[in-house]
């Protein structure tokens, strides 16, 4: 079908959907945005971020089933991962569009991980703000931290008391949520109180309601197999946007997220906690486009220029003029990952492990013409910390900001 922008309501899987499209002159490939909650709505979205993506993407909003402006199921248990996922199949399909991007911020992160898990040739390209593991321990132990952590003394006490008891630690979880106020659940989501009002206004204003229906009936019954270990079978391009002070999901899941994926780059917004959209909106904004819009073929070309230029005895002791790539294989690895993100491998050379790239499943030696015979490539999962044990801090600062001047 032809997009054109304005809202409307597709009955998609039996349920009837809130859907906007928004930027459809601009011909993009889809952007579709999935939402929070669980249970939660794109009222806030489509008025701050949205729009913004809007002057360079097509965008599409849709509500989740029993969310925001969308119909609800006849049972309050007719939620499950499956059907969302179908709900969102569904919508592709009336898009009628060969492939979309996905952006889930929160539950929606997960969301998408669930559908390009369950449909992977329907997308190109991941974008995750803050993306929930919900049915984890782990995330209920993140929140009660960060309750804590913003907390009056009165509540602080009274935590610390659910913490003694004799109970289990979602229910301990479940008693925190049911003694916080409003004031403590924007102190947890925000770092900028101002920017906390903002998006409680937007909230009041919009007379949505979560009921609660969709997270209760989502924890009845999880999925058989947990997500984090279904992650490393996503290929697709992946970029995870976490604030640093998040107390929500927290750095946690997302550095297991963006371990576990094979093609992900890790970006960290320094003033921001669990919404760096709305309080680092620029750069969400850049980020996010910059992300969707690169080619990365002819991205990687023009670095591998670039390396040849910057080379040198301050990137590496074994460099010389005959052959610039000597000695160079740890701190390219490690600058390439910082651009590309994808996974750092390694394989056995005559003088000890070689490092090198895989992006979006394909590898790439940007050092490989320091050898004068081909290499038997074993493809070895590696790290950041050990390409460090490669060449040092000063090599690795001088690279980096130097391959950066150049890219601009």
């Amino acid at each position: 079908m032809k997009l054109e922008n304005g809202e409307y309501k597709w009955r998609l899987n039996k349920i009837e959907h809130w859907v906007k499209i928004e930027g459809s002159e601009k011909k993009t490939n889809p952007l579709v945005i999935i939402h929070g909650g669980p249970g939660g709505n794109h009222y806030t979205f489509e008025r701050t971020v949205g729009p913004l993506l809007a002057k360079e993407r097509t965008v599409v909003y849709y509500e989740q089933r029993g969310s925001g402006r969308s119909g609800q199921p006849l049972s309050e248990d007719d939620y499950s991962i499956e059907l969302l996922v179908q709900d969102f199949k569904e919508l592709k399909t009336t898009l009628d569009t060969e492939k979309v991007d996905l952006l889930g911020y929160s539950f929606g992160g997960e969301l998408a991980l669930e559908i390009a898990y369950a449909y992977p040739q329907d997308i190109n390209k991941l974008v995750l703000s803050g993306p929930s593991l919900m049915n984890s321990r782990i995330q209920q132990l993140i929140q009660i931290q960060g309750f804590m952590s913003v907390a009056t003394d009165s509540l602080r006490e009274k935590i610390e008391t659910i913490l003694t008891e004799n109970t289990s630690i979602e229910e301990k979880y479940n008693h925190v949520w049911n003694l916080v106020d409003t004031e403590t659940v924007d102190r947890f989501l925000f770092e900028n109180q101002a920017i906390a009002k903002q998006n409680r206004k937007l909230w009041e204003e919009s007379n949505l309601t979560n009921t609660g229906h969709m997270m209760k009936a989502l924890q009845k019954q999880p999925p058989d197999v947990p997500l984090i270990n279904r992650l490393q079978a996503i290929h697709h391009e992946t970029l995870i946007i976490t604030g640093v002070h998040d107390r929500n999901t927290g750095m946690s899941v997302s550095k297991m997220v963006n371990k576990e994926l094979p093609n992900s780059t890790w970006e960290l917004f320094q003033k921001s906690a669990h919404f760096p959209d709305l309080e680092e909106t620029d750069a969400f904004v850049a980020k996010t486009l910059n992300f969707l819009s690169r080619n990365t073929t002819i991205e990687l070309e023009k670095l591998k220029n670039i390396l040849y230029n910057v080379w040198s005895l301050q990137s590496s002791s074994k460099w010389t003029k005959d052959n610039p790539a000597k000695g160079q294989c740890g701190v390219t690895a490690l600058v390439v990952h910082d651009l590309f993100g994808g996974k750092i491998v390694k394989t056995r050379a005559e003088e000890g492990w070689h490092f090198y790239n895989v992006i979006n499943e394909q590898r790439h030696d940007f050092t490989e013409s320091q050898f004068p015979e081909s290499i038997q490539y074993m493809d070895v999962l590696s790290s950041r910390e050990e390409a460090m044990l490669d060449t040092n801090e000063k090599q690795y600062s001088y690279l980096k900001q130097n391959v950066k001047k150049q890219w601009r």
